[in-house]
């Protein structure tokens, strides 16, 4: 309890999605939607790289996209397309989670770099999100207050039976 009798709160994190979306079925919207909505769930801030704006002017530019054999989606852009939003979005977030299969994903697999090389906490499929993201606000708080940071503890960042 604050000095003013109220309660002190840390703010929710931006929290982006990482995980394969070129070459998966639906583009892995499910599985994207999933963590979407545990992240509201947990009062945290969902960004979602399937609901940013990749439309531009000029040239597409980069490689271009594997794509899944059932993809009925319109041709796409080219990767770079894709990839310089959703990594200018990544930059604006506190947390990266990433999706089962991530590492068979040469962007989400770019996206964990640049989060590890700017400091960004990382989620890991076999971490418990909910768990993650307790820390996540509890060590902002303490900052914020002045206290000791929690240390990782073995409930938190639990494995997850069912990933996301």
């Amino acid at each position: 309890m604050s000095i003013h009798g109220e309660h002190a709160q840390a703010p929710a994190a931006r929290v982006y999605i990482s995980g394969p979306i070129s070459g998966a079925l639906d583009g892995n919207r499910a599985a994207f939607g999933a963590a979407e909505s545990l992240i509201k769930d947990c009062s945290h801030i969902p960004v979602n790289p399937q609901k940013l704006d990749h439309e531009h002017e000029g040239p597409c530019r980069g490689i271009r996209n594997v794509r899944h054999a059932d993809d009925t989606r319109p041709e796409p852009h080219l990767y770079g397309c894709y990839m310089a939003p959703d990594l200018r979005a990544l930059l604006d977030c506190d947390m990266i989670v990433m999706l089962a299969g991530w590492t068979g994903s040469r962007g989400a697999r770019l996206e964990h770099d640049v989060a590890d090389a700017c400091g960004l906490d990382i989620v890991l499929p076999s971490q418990y999100l909910p768990g993650a993201l307790r820390l996540w606000r509890e060590n902002r708080l303490a900052a914020s207050l002045r206290r000791p940071a929690v240390q990782d503890t073995q409930d938190a960042m639990a494995p997850v039976v069912d990933n996301v």
